[in-house]
């Protein structure tokens, strides 16, 4: 028995409303970046949005503002204890960096050798 055109047509209709609906959203889930960016659009007070978006300047090179939306986060008494911590992390983020580029330094040296 084969399907009738209609029912065809309906589920040809509903895959490719399906497929528009969920491509954008996969694309968004292509890499960390894209999702937390997209995360952020969406809800730009939201604490994890927020701090993952800090660590996300932070390895882009943007330490000042990826602590100062750090700092935002704790006026929201909600969220004041989770945005002290990513703050903290923020912060021990920033000092190690110096430190990893002069070790990444030396140990190209010592590899060219």
């Amino acid at each position: 028995m084969r399907p009738r055109p209609g029912v065809l047509a309906l589920i040809v209709l509903v895959a490719t409303r399906a497929a528009f609906l969920l491509i954008p959203r996969a694309l968004e889930w292509a890499s960390e970046p894209k999702l937390w960016a997209a995360t952020y659009e969406r809800d730009r007070a939201a604490p994890d949005a927020l701090a993952n978006r800090g660590y996300m300047l932070l390895d882009e090179g943007h330490a000042a503002e990826a602590i100062a939306e750090a700092e935002a986060l704790t006026a929201d008494p909600l969220s004041a204890a989770d945005a002290h911590s990513h703050l903290g992390i923020l912060i021990d983020r920033c000092r190690q960096a110096p430190l990893q580029r002069r070790v990444a330094v030396l140990e190209r040296g010592q590899a060219s050798r």
